[in-house]
């Protein structure tokens, strides 16, 4: 087996049965037989060098879907060139008729005549019994091939030798004399007869004056029974294609293209028929980097174009569809694919599947490599929406140990209508050959379109998509991972605003600045302070809220009752000294006042008492303390909140640091905040923030940044 098979996540790997045969000379050409895929005709070989490589062309038998069996050869004169094309023009049960382009010796050059155009009749095996299955191998002796005529078709081909040769080759589709397509009765198992008509276009490569002639298919052409001659001068034609031009069958159409120029052509069957001039329908714009090149085109149906361009540099690949107008003189860009997987096409080839009642049909694309890749594409053209967008079917590695030279599919003649049970599976077949001397056949699945409904018995047939379960279970992850995604954000948000408890951490993605400015009210899991607490207006209604609040309701008790025994003495003096006279009134109350003012204990001492019974009680307490937190909220405007939070619990958090441990320039900072948020006044004193957390100032840290 050959080639390994990439497709997208969860797309699956499509079911591709892959047969490889290593010959023993190069490859250059290649075709199946029209009217059975089972025959396989390559060919190729070392030319007119003395490196003993044979020239040859060989039938392959590729009914087994793993291994590909020699039929027969050819056999070439070894002083002669290469296989340089090859098509398959007429089958039928018995024999292929077969076209080659093989240059003359080197000999027959100099002496001005090189027969480039080979035409040769090779035998089939005999026709399968009924019970053999398409893996049977043929089971009786195969007649010698009968070569049939050598011309020189190109005019450049007679006269002095010159580098000249027969460059492309390609036939127009195989359909009846009515200009239907052909059809295989399966239950008989007989082939569709062998009447045909076709006309087959050749180019030619290195010639002083490059020509594409157009000519109809017999057993011996020659230069008299040319349809059309075109001629190119120095050009060359990288690639050209034939289709039917009108529901006859008697009406044909060329496309063939230079590096930068698309040409079309009307033309008839037969010499003499009138011929329209070639049109220039298409040219490559020149970009900044460069000019892109047409390399390969293909006919899809008769009313569209699919051309192959190579971006400048080896920068990528286009596939460009263009709708044909009927009188092939016009064409409108509808599709353009870009492979940016393929640096440089070197091989395209298109399979025509069967139409559906409503006219749908499914075009099988495949771009061969540089790289010697094969990606293998589908397009539907619809009677509704016109072509369908390009879809990826496979991206085929390493299909050879070198160059590909030649790809082709098999002519997919469709089953018998109506559909049964007894229908067998439909298949096409995908061949590659190249320098590496390997013949590698790939055999694709079809299946019936619609599979059920009213339409099921005479359906079309569609390349099974890779694995539609596979899309199933991809289409049930994605939505899984939108949903997870979805949630996580949502999760995240609710965190960030603090409207839940930390589930997954968010907050501590965030960036170092945010985690202790943002007004997080979730930090810990549980509300911080009990709904039942009364709100707290400053820091030292915080302290009250603490674990010192007995130790301040008993200070301020004492101060109360020390201040009315005082006051209750003096008032009681004044009443007995000198009730009746003002005088002594006045002097009895400032007499009080100072009695109360001295008896009083200072505010300081009250704070200086608290903060030794603070710290007294927290070192004694078996249970964990608690703590008050500080932090400045700089996005509200410089204002300052206070939190309840226990000791053990802030340890974690290394940007909590006490008054005691700030330095003087952010102790002034929180002093000049603390008073214009009206939670601490300068009579109070620093005894009172000791002791209690300080958050990160926001101003500094951004101050610091920058």
């Amino acid at each position: 087996m050959s080639g390994k098979a990439v497709l997208s996540l969860f797309g699956g790997n499509p079911k591709i049965d892959v047969a490889k045969k290593q010959l023993t000379y190069p490859l250059y050409g290649a075709d199946f037989d029209p009217l059975n895929h089972h025959f396989l005709l390559v060919g190729g070989g070392g030319g007119s060098s003395s490196t003993g490589v044979p020239n040859r062309i060989s039938l392959l038998d590729t009914s087994n879907r793993s291994e590909i069996k020699e039929v027969s050869d050819i056999e070439l004169a070894p002083d002669e060139d290469n296989v340089s094309s090859l098509a398959i023009a007429e089958s039928s049960a018995q024999s292929l008729l077969a076209y080659a382009g093989i240059n003359g010796s080197v000999r027959d050059q100099e002496a001005g005549r090189n027969e480039h155009f080979r035409s040769f009749r090779v035998p089939l095996p005999a026709k399968r019994k009924k019970d053999q299955t398409d893996a049977a191998p043929p089971t009786a002796h195969v007649a010698p091939t009968q070569p049939l005529a050598r011309t020189a078709l190109f005019r450049a081909a007679a006269g002095p030798k010159n580098d000249c040769y027969q460059r492309i080759l390609r036939l127009s589709p195989a359909t009846y004399a009515d200009g239907t397509e052909p059809t295989i009765d399966e239950k008989a198992g007989q082939l569709a007869p062998h009447v045909i008509r076709r006309v087959a276009t050749i180019a030619s490569g290195l010639a002083t004056q490059n020509e594409v002639i157009t000519f109809p298919t017999t057993e011996t052409p020659s230069a008299t029974q040319a349809i059309s001659r075109v001629n190119l001068e120095k050009a060359e034609a990288n690639d050209a294609d034939l289709t039917i031009a009108d529901n006859t069958g008697t009406a044909f159409a060329l496309a063939y293209a230079t590096d930068h120029e698309l040409f079309l052509q009307r033309l008839g069957d037969q010499k003499g028929t009138i011929n329209s001039e070639p049109i220039k329908v298409h040219e490559t714009q020149v970009g900044p980097k460069g000019r892109s090149k047409i390399r390969a085109l293909r006919f899809l149906g008769s009313r569209y174009l699919l051309v192959l361009q190579n971006r400048h540099n080896k920068s990528g690949v286009e596939l460009m569809v263009f709708k044909v107008s009927k009188d092939f003189a016009q064409v409108q860009q509808t599709l353009v694919k870009y492979l940016k997987n393929v640096k440089q096409g070197v091989g395209l080839d298109v399979c025509s599947l069967s139409k559906g009642q409503d006219g749908s049909q499914q075009f099988v694309v495949a771009v061969a490599g540089q790289d010697s890749s094969i990606q293998i594409h589908t397009i539907d053209w619809l009677p509704v929406t016109g072509m369908t967008p390009f879809k990826q079917y496979a991206d085929i590695i390493d299909v050879h140990n070198g160059p590909i030279t030649r790809i082709v599919f098999s002519n997919f003649i469709p089953p018998r209508l109506p559909i049964t049970g007894q229908t067998p599976p439909q298949y096409i077949r995908l061949a590659s050959v190249g320098v590496d001397k390997a013949v590698v056949v790939q055999t694709l699945p079809l299946k019936p379109t619609p599979a059920t409904g009213t339409g099921k018995t005479m359906p079309r047939y569609a390349l099974i998509t890779p694995s539609e379960v596979g899309s199933l279970f991809y289409n049930l992850f994605l939505g899984l991972i939108t949903l997870f995604v979805c949630t996580t954000a949502l999760i995240s948000f609710l965190e960030f605003r603090g409207a839940i408890p930390p589930i997954i951490g968010a907050t501590k993605y965030l960036p170092q600045r945010w985690q202790h400015t943002y007004p997080y009210a979730h930090d810990n899991p549980g509300p911080l302070i009990p709904e039942s607490m009364p709100a707290v207006e400053s820091i030292i209604d915080k302290i009250k809220l603490s674990e010192a609040t007995p130790v301040i309701e008993k200070l301020e008790k004492m101060q109360d009752e020390i201040k009315l025994a005082d006051a209750s003495e003096a008032i009681a003096s004044m009443q007995s000294a000198a009730p009746n006279k003002l005088a002594d009134a006045s002097e009895a109350i400032r007499s009080m006042q100072s009695a109360i003012s001295t008896a009083s204990p200072s505010m300081q001492q009250v704070q200086d008492t608290l903060a030794n019974l603070v710290s007294r009680q927290k070192s004694s307490d078996k249970e964990p303390n608690k703590a008050i937190i500080v932090r400045d909220l700089e996005h509200t405007g410089g204002e300052v909140s206070a939190e309840l939070r226990k000791e053990a619990d802030i340890v974690r958090e290394g940007t909590l640091r006490k008054w005691e441990s700030l330095t003087g320039h952010e102790k002034r900072t929180w002093k000049k905040k603390l008073i214009e948020a009206g939670h601490w006044t300068e009579h109070q004193g620093e005894a009172v923030l000791k002791g209690v957390f300080f958050g990160q100032l926001a101003g500094i840290v951004g101050n610091m940044v920058g």
